[in-house]
């Protein structure tokens, strides 16, 4: 039997530590324009792993969901890495710091994002930040502007106008998920 078709529910963790204010920013805007509406965890400040850099990254967790299949959501999230920066056919560019990275976990059946990234503190902490009604926000979030818009000290939801270009986003509410 084959598997159902239909909107899947995506689970990707976003970087930089390259100009990461603005490369966070630009790669946000980008994901929201493909894949509106995205929730995203509060951001934070992380220390770099598994490479030589004293450039700490800035983190999050998006959810979105997406007719698209995993295949496609990479190939387009790749695409936005090299948007903003990324060369992706250095084959060390895992080692080196970057513009942008982004990451895609397997959302189980239970829908609970901590389940993805179980091997990942930090990441499933802000997992928690996704879960509709958890009352555990933790008000440690760093702001970032994504177009005229400032995000990121709380879980919110941002939401891309197609027609207009124009972003809103809505704090501390997870939609759609």
């Amino acid at each position: 039997m084959s598997e159902a078709e239909g909107p899947k529910q995506y689970l990707c963790s976003i970087g930089s530590n390259l100009d990461p204010y603005a490369n966070f920013g630009k790669a946000l805007l980008l994901l929201a324009g493909l894949f509106s509406p995205v929730s995203v965890s509060r951001i934070v400040r992380t220390q770099p792993h598994g490479m030589a850099t004293d450039r700490c990254f800035l983190n999050a967790l998006l959810m979105f969901t997406s007719e698209l299949n995993p295949a496609q959501v990479k190939l387009h999230c790749n695409r936005i890495e090299t948007a903003c920066g990324r060369n992706r056919d250095d084959p060390a560019s895992s080692m080196k710091d970057r513009e942008a990275d982004i990451d895609i976990f397997p959302v189980g059946a239970s829908r609970d994002p901590r389940d993805a990234v179980l091997g990942i503190p930090y990441l499933r902490e802000l997992g928690e930040d996704l879960l509709p009604g958890s009352g555990s926000f933790r008000p440690d979030g760093i702001a970032i502007t994504v177009g005229s818009a400032c995000l990121g000290q709380r879980p919110s939801t941002v939401y891309l106008d197609p027609l207009t270009g124009d972003i809103r986003v809505v704090d501390q509410v997870v939609h759609g998920l």
